[in-house]
């Protein structure tokens, strides 16, 4: 089997698979009839092929026939969560429901959670919620093509963008919740209020008395926060290490070439050894 085949079998079969997104949260929107009709959004880890860990790039790829769907490789994905992007961390801290995979690689990974917890998310998820505030506001914007259609349509509809103003405030209590508890919590304990924002049913006056209390809230947990300054990356590293270590071991492909290399039959160019076929 060439690598290339391998990594799109590994693909179909991620170490884990996660529904994300509004789902995740719990704020996802249903039509008339009762039908959910938001999107799906799913997100996967994989140890790719062991041509892609040792030479080879691969850091992310699209899920084959999924709209919104995309495969990380565990190595980019550590990087990201080291960096605190919450993007990422949400994925750990899914609820089973939301789990669609998940072997013992993807067991592991999400063991580690607490290893990257720390304050420095607290900027991240901020700058996150700040920039979804500006476009809820959205009136500097409205009359050129830095809005999508979808924000413009909301924002004409009930004067300032819906979604926009969901996630903003999700993202502030999500940030208290991880900075006081060292958890996020989904489906978010406050869905239903969330989904009455991004169903317009809140006026924009109560929405900002709602945003600037959720702002407070956070400002107070960075400060009384117990948390960790930065992720665990000695550990991180450790076990990163380890389980590639017992990949590689563990596949076929690669213990058979290491195999050929260490008694002969082939050499560092990959060509057999002329020394063999020569039977010397």
């Amino acid at each position: 089997m060439q690598a290339e085949e391998a990594l799109q079998l590994t693909i179909a079969n991620p170490s884990l698979l996660v529904v994300t997104g509004s789902r995740l949260y719990g704020t996802e929107r249903y039509n008339e009839f009762g039908k959910c009709i938001s999107d799906t959004d799913k997100r996967g880890v994989i140890l790719p092929p062991w041509e892609y860990i040792i030479s080879r790039d691969f850091e992310q790829a699209a899920i084959p026939g999924e709209q919104d769907g995309l495969i990380y490789s565990l190595k980019f994905f550590i990087k990201h969560l080291v960096a605190c992007n919450p993007q990422y961390l949400e994925v750990l801290f899914a609820n089973d429901k939301n789990i669609l995979k998940c072997d013992e690689i993807g067991k592991t990974l999400m063991g580690m959670r607490n290893l990257f917890v720390c304050k420095r998310f607290y900027n991240r998820i901020v700058g996150f919620s700040s920039s979804e505030w500006r476009k809820c506001k959205a009136k500097e914007v409205i009359n050129n093509n830095t809005i999508s259609v979808n924000r413009r349509k909301e924002f004409e509809k009930y004067g300032y963008v819906v979604s926009s103003a969901c996630h903003s405030i999700r993202l502030l209590r999500q940030c208290t919740e991880l900075l006081l508890h060292g958890t996020m919590t989904f489906p978010r304990p406050d869905a239903e209020q969330l989904r009455s924002i991004k169903n317009g049913q809140v006026s924009f006056e109560e929405l900002e008395k709602i945003y600037n209390e959720a702002s407070k809230e956070c400002e107070s947990a960075i400060v009384t926060s117990v948390l960790p300054e930065r992720p665990n990356e000695k550990a991180i590293r450790e076990i990163y290490e380890n389980i590639t270590i017992k990949y590689l071991f563990q596949d076929n492909r690669c213990f058979s070439r290491a195999k050929a290399l260490i008694v002969g039959d082939i050499d560092y160019s990959g060509k057999a050894n002329p020394n063999i076929c020569n039977g010397l």
